[in-house]
């Protein structure tokens, strides 16, 4: 591109370092400083996922730059394909300008371009480092938790939103697990991001159904003949609430509780059977939060400890009223 000679190609070669750590280091410091932040940001959030994710997570959370709500006031009303295109056909290049190839999209995931890339991103010494490019407040489990929603919002699904069939992990019911387990890593940090989490799960339980009475999502059979017809939301009302306690998203739980008491009083299963559930994993089908807690036994093994005592402990809540046996 430059017309190097070849002595200038072989020059540049050499000032290339030989170690794996160093080489890695070399390459992110060859970025444009315009781009350090957002540099930063992109390789905080694929180490914070639980796995690579979905290249419109990335997508989305680039709209936070120009307008930090963008989750919040996103429409629920599905994006057409060419809308969702036109948003993903540049992210391959803004990825490559910011980490050099050491982030890359395969099959519609982003993720590292070897486990030694994610490896040397997680030692101190670069932990410090990208610290010190991103923005103080930045939270990758919230970005992923804001992309996530956006996603959902503009997403329209063939089945009902207690079916993870055909989609499997794209499905309904998978994403909105997926979506809260990041929650539950925010509500052990700083108050500013619970209080953040909070509105964007305020937000979500509306959003859900918004998007069953807008058929986004279908309703159950179960719903449909309901006397309410499709204007009844609890189905998917309940199984929000479900999975908000089979991913122990506690702090949230009690914020609820504090505000309405009978919060959880609807749901078809007793809270506590919910969960304690979460620390047996079963495979032998059940609900549909049963077959999710066993496809993510690795992020749910250790149970809903922390919706469990806040349970126990609610004076006149859910934990002392009548019981509802499954």
């Amino acid at each position: 591109m430059n017309d190097d000679s070849f002595e200038d190609l072989w020059s540049r070669l050499d000032s290339i370092p030989d170690d794996l750590e160093l080489f890695f280091k070399h390459i992110l410091e060859s970025v444009e400083p315009f781009y350090h932040t957002k540099q930063a940001d992109c390789l905080q959030i694929a180490l914070a996922a639980n796995g690579p994710l979905r290249i419109e997570v990335y997508t989305f959370h680039e709209t936070g730059y120009s307008n930090p709500d963008y989750a919040l006031t996103q429409a629920v009303r599905p994006m057409g394909r060419e809308a969702l295109l036109k948003l993903e056909k540049s992210l391959a290049k803004r990825l490559n300008a910011r980490c050099k190839g050491l982030l890359e999209i395969r099959n519609q995931n982003v993720d590292f371009l070897h486990r030694t890339v994610r490896d040397f991103l997680r030692t101190g010494e670069m932990t410090v480092f990208l610290g010190q490019r991103t923005t103080r407040l930045f939270n990758p489990n919230i970005s992923i938790l804001r992309a996530h929603m956006a996603w959902l919002k503009t997403s329209k699904f063939a089945t009902d939103y207690l079916s993870t069939a055909p989609d499997g992990p794209l499905s309904f019911a998978s994403r909105l697990w997926e979506m809260l387990g990041y929650v539950r890593t925010v509500e052990l940090q700083n108050e500013h991001d619970q209080q953040q989490s909070i509105r964007l799960l305020d937000d979500l339980e509306l959003s859900v159904q918004m998007m069953v009475l807008g058929r986004q999502v279908l309703p159950t059979r179960a719903d449909e003949t309901s006397p309410h017809g499709t204007a009844n939301t609890g189905g998917v009302h309940s199984f929000f609430r479900e999975i908000l306690i089979s991913r122990d998203v506690a702090h949230y739980t009690s914020h609820k509780l504090s505000q309405e008491p009978l919060y959880l009083d609807d749901l078809e299963l007793d809270p506590l059977y919910l969960s304690l559930r979460t620390f047996t994993p079963t495979t032998d089908g059940g609900t549909a939060i049963q077959q999710l807690d066993h496809t993510n036994q690795a992020t749910s093994s250790r149970g809903s400890l922390q919706t469990l005592k806040l349970l126990l402990s609610t004076a006149d809540g859910p934990a002392n009223a009548p019981s509802r046996h499954p």
